[in-house]
């Protein structure tokens, strides 16, 4: 018989015991669930930065910055240049998941025409351009992770 955790009844193992599939599949389906109600709760959005700023030309730089995105915690630790916008045009910039979001927390970013329809991807802002640049930067009603909108 197994040794089992007060609370959530998580098996646990000490050195020399023998190990059982089971017992780890309960062990990871429950911190599972336990994470996605959490991350349920906390909701997605920018933690801190993705802050936008015209760059040259018809380019966006994204600052460093965190945030859930697709219920999966994702950072970012230098600035993004995104040089793909197009002109004459509202270039929305959302965050992207990427294959290995969950496990490395990379995020890309990239500039849409329409609202992207796939869970993993996060509004950051939109840009406006002319011919040859960026007009306007706007980052209003981006969403703010749960708990900081409530102080904000």
């Amino acid at each position: 018989m197994s040794k089992r955790t007060n609370r959530y009844q998580l098996g646990y193992f000490e050195e020399g015991d023998n190990t059982s599939a089971v017992i780890e599949m309960q062990r990871w389906e429950t911190i599972d669930a336990q994470l996605k109600a959490l991350f349920s709760i906390l909701g997605n959005g920018v933690i801190s930065g993705w802050i936008l700023k015209a760059g040259d030309g018809l380019s966006v730089l994204v600052s460093p910055g965190s945030g859930h995105v697709g219920f999966v915690a994702v950072e970012t630790t230098q600035d993004n240049n995104l040089t793909n916008l197009s002109p004459s045009s509202r270039n929305y910039i959302y965050a992207a998941l990427q294959t290995d979001s969950y496990w490395t927390k990379n995020v890309a970013f990239g500039a849409f025409f329409d609202t992207p329809t796939d869970i993993g991807s996060l509004y950051i802002g939109y840009v406006d351009t002319d011919a040859t640049s960026v007009t306007t930067v706007d980052m209003d009603n981006r969403p703010v992770l749960g708990f900081r909108s409530l102080i904000e």
